[in-house]
């Protein structure tokens, strides 16, 4: 695809990561038809680059708006490459605070209106045998955690959509790639565009530290939507680019995590077929079969011997010991770990001790996550300022 003639239509492009690529792309002398609910907004991009950017005031959850949307891209400028749906908001509420019509806000922003775009650019993109759709996301579409559940179902819907999507249309030589951003300095966490349902007190133990984050996080983000934007482009040029874009290193963190713990939890799953020996175990988990012998010795895990006296470990072993493994990588104690097993053999009377072990671990691993997280920053910007030879 020639770059230089390349039409664009981005949804939401008057701002954060939808006005760094409607920018990157006007840079390079392609061409942009970018929608915000409020054309003005446009206006200094438009006094730097003329009739190369068309500005069209249009609401993504307008869904019969669309089609008029991408006729007016075919008009002027005779079809569509790239449709990037980026519009959208957040939105902060537990599943008791979120109403229905909140709920389906989310929907209609993150699942609806983008599939309306599709819909309407897919016959010119088929027709010209080429295309790619930009469907953005979040590490909220892969995961999710208390108080962004409303956030998340809309952009869970999109991604398991675009999948489809995506097998669909890859016949017709049409591209589909599901970005997954973590936090960037956009006005995504600003007062007036986050959106927060009705608190209830009830839930403020709960989610109170989550609601001051998001609303906190405004302009303070670690991404920044410039190096964003050209990552995505770069994606858009590579032959064998993967479905899914996670952006930031606090998505690649997390959606890493994800698909370890989902791997461990389904080979738990699988174990449950029969029993491990000792080193399998260990292979399982991946630590050292001594490391396992000692977790026997203290009494944390208690796998039953077999006909010839070995120790086998059972379904139910193996998912003591991933356990184990995450607390012991997380840094909690051996005297915390043999506390904790033995309020759990003491059964549910226990809970809330457990409980405020939990709640400790957890202060401590967001502890170490600071500190890691200004360790990260501080190698990077050394070795940005080394222009990657730390050692000169």
């Amino acid at each position: 695809m020639e770059t230089t003639t390349r039409t664009w239509i981005i949804t939401g492009a008057s701002s954060g990561l939808g006005r760094a690529l409607a920018e990157a792309a006007l840079e390079r002398g392609e061409r942009v038809l970018g929608t915000a609910r409020r054309a003005d907004r446009f206006d200094a991009l438009k006094e730097r680059y003329g009739d190369r950017l068309v500005a069209v005031e249009h609401d993504v959850r307008d869904v019969q708006g669309a089609a008029a949307v991408v006729r007016r891209a075919v008009e002027d400028f005779g079809g569509v490459d790239v449709l990037v749906n980026n519009a959208g908001a957040g939105q902060v509420g537990t599943a008791e605070e979120v109403t229905d019509a909140e709920l389906r806000d989310m929907l209609d922003q993150h699942l609806l209106g983008p599939a309306a775009y599709v819909r309407a650019v897919l016959p010119h993109m088929r027709a010209s045998g080429s295309g790619a759709i930009v469907q953005m996301s979040s590490q909220g579409g892969r995961m999710s955690f208390p108080a962004v559940g409303s956030y998340s179902a809309g952009k869970f819907a999109l991604e398991g959509w675009s999948e489809a999507l995506a097998g669909e249309v890859a016949p017709f030589g049409i591209r589909v790639l599901i970005v997954e951003p973590s936090r960037f300095r956009t006005e995504f966490n600003a007062t007036g565009v986050l959106r927060t349902a009705r608190q209830q007190e009830t839930y403020d133990v709960v989610v109170g530290a989550v609601r001051a984050n998001m609303a906190e996080a405004d302009g303070i983000q670690e991404g920044d939507p410039a190096s964003a934007a050209a990552a995505i482009r770069e994606m858009l040029e590579a032959e064998d680019a993967p479905l899914r874009l996670p952006l930031g290193a606090e998505a690649v963190r997390n959606l890493t995590r994800v698909y370890q713990q989902g791997l461990q939890d389904h080979a738990a799953i699988d174990a449950a077929a029969g029993p491990m020996s000792i080193a399998e175990a260990a292979e399982f988990v991946g630590v050292p079969a001594p490391t396992l012998r000692y977790y026997e010795q203290q009494g944390l895990v208690l796998p039953a011997r077999n006909s010839s006296g070995y120790h086998e470990y059972a379904a139910d072993d193996l998912r003591r010991l991933v356990f184990l493994t995450r607390m012991r990588l997380s840094g909690m104690t051996m005297r915390d770990l043999r506390r904790y097993i033995a309020l759990v053999e003491e059964g549910a009377s226990t809970i809330p001790e457990r409980r405020q072990i939990m709640h400790e671990q957890r202060d401590r691993i967001r502890r170490r996550l600071r500190e890691l997280t200004l360790a990260l920053e501080t190698t990077d910007y050394k070795i940005r300022t080394y222009d990657g030879h730390p050692e000169g």
